[in-house]
């Protein structure tokens, strides 16, 4: 137990000490993105508001040789500090206002009205399970389900068109409640070509976030660590995996 309390140690000396752990993130990091804010309050104190990361080695491999995609997903902490953890996957790697990029969300508003504020240009694609997820809570079945789909596979509008008049023969409202949704945003007839990305799911992100379960119930900078300690790992296991590649891969993509 005095181990745990030692990692953990109080709420109160975690925030004390951002400050400190985001200046040996960036002598560790060179070159790295690390924005701490503050909220000043009546009285002058100030209290924690925002903590920001992006690793150099991260961006810099996301520009050289990834899918020009940004997964965006927010959870809540689960400790004694109530807040969220926003995650964008692919960040802080656009200079452009996002062309030639695409944001795949889930449809929480907030997080689209906010890249475009960032991002003025970006192609917002929304998670299509999340569309069905809603759908199915009015209008549930098999064939339902299955018209969703092929809806949503549709590589022409013509053949989006087409199978969407399958749903409205069925149920109108089915049709109107699709078409809400603004399908330019979850059906791949739509999509913009060239970011060499069929994706559909916000999955990139949502994984992410199940991994990340038991370390938003820590402490902010212990959470942070976990992050950190997780990305690390990964990375060194996806480059072993690679050097096992028989194949030469190469990016098309320019810097």
């Amino acid at each position: 137990m005095r181990a745990l309390s030692l990692i953990h140690e109080k709420l109160s000396d975690h925030y004390a000490r951002v400050w400190n752990y985001g200046h040996e993130l960036l002598r560790s990091n060179p070159e790295s993105t690390v924005r701490i804010t503050v909220t000043v309050n009546p009285d002058n104190t100030t209290t924690f508001h925002r903590f920001y990361i992006c690793f150099k080695a991260i961006r810099e491999g996301w520009k050289r040789g990834c899918h020009r995609v940004i997964g965006l997903d927010g959870s809540f902490l689960k400790g004694q500090c109530k807040g969220e953890l926003l995650t964008a996957i692919g960040r802080d790697a656009n200079n452009q206002g996002g062309r030639g990029v695409c944001v795949i969300s889930d449809q929480h508003k907030g997080l689209v009205e906010a890249s475009k504020d960032i991002l003025p240009y970006v192609e917002h694609k929304k998670c299509a399970r999340h569309i069905y997820a809603n759908f199915t809570k009015v209008y549930s079945g098999m064939v339902f389900r299955n018209m969703f789909w092929v809806d949503e596979k549709s590589t022409a509008e013509g053949d989006f068109k087409f199978n969407m008049e399958g749903i409205r023969a069925i149920s109108f409202a089915a049709y109107d409640h699709l078409m809400a949704r603004e399908p330019t945003s979850w059906c791949k007839a739509y999509f913009s070509t060239g970011l060499a990305c069929e994706a559909v799911e916000n999955g990139i992100t949502e994984c992410f976030s199940a991994i990340i379960v038991d370390a938003r119930k820590k402490p902010v900078l212990t959470m942070l660590e976990d992050i950190r300690l997780y990305m690390l790992e990964r990375a060194f296991n996806l480059k072993q995996e690679a050097g096992n590649w028989k194949l030469v891969c190469s990016s098309k993509w320019s810097e």
